[in-house]
């Protein structure tokens, strides 16, 4: 959005928009719903992996970077996905 608003870039192509904001969106709400109503083990295990896979996307982003502005997102996004992780290993593994 700041790329195109500056016009300094041409904007994505709608394929790509339509395969990473319903596919981040959906590892966003399974991790949600998984601490919701899934049980304490299940959660950990669930958030662990989706924290994973969500960092995946988030890395590419960070890779696909060109302007200072894109790199502090995506760092902000990798330290995000760190923390989930972190916090998805510290779950009480006892129900």
């Amino acid at each position: 959005m700041f790329s195109l608003a500056q016009e300094m870039s041409e904007p994505v192509t709608s394929t790509l928009i339509l395969f990473v904001a319903p596919s981040t969106a959906l590892v966003q709400a399974l991790m949600i719903v998984t601490c919701l109503v899934g049980r304490p083990v299940f959660a950990r295990w669930a958030n662990m992996i989706l924290a994973s896979v969500y960092l995946l996307f988030n890395i590419g982003f960070f890779v696909d970077a060109t302007e200072g502005w894109e790199y502090y997102l995506g760092i902000g996004y990798v330290l995000f996905n760190v923390l989930i992780f972190w916090h998805a290993y510290r779950w009480p593994t006892d129900e």
